[in-house]
């Protein structure tokens, strides 16, 4: 899986270590910052963030439950989990021994 996880820029490189340091992903991808516009609190609003792609199974997503939110300084953060089709079998099998189940 690819987990997409939006933070404030200045908070990326301590969310991206933290993945792979507690076992939740092989590793986190730290492209250079985006420029967000969404619709929150009846308004729109603008942050400089991060969107980490984070490398993972379905044993180490993030995506559901108390374990997605720590640490996560959004109320509602975006954490999207999107399905891997296919991809090179060595990079696969690394993956998934470097992932310690959710």
């Amino acid at each position: 899986m690819i987990v997409l996880i939006a933070v404030p820029a200045a908070e990326a490189p301590a969310v991206a270590r933290r993945r792979p340091e507690d076992g939740r992903a092989a590793g986190v991808n730290l492209p250079p910052g985006v420029r967000s516009t969404y619709a929150w609190g009846g308004r729109v609003a603008k942050s400089d963030e991060a969107l980490l792609p984070v490398k993972t199974t379905g044993a180490g997503c993030p995506a559901r439950g108390r374990r997605a939110r720590e640490p996560h300084p959004y109320e509602v953060p975006q954490i999207l989990a999107l399905p891997v089709a296919a991809g090179l079998d060595p990079y696969l099998d690394w993956l998934k021994r470097s992932v310690t189940p959710a």
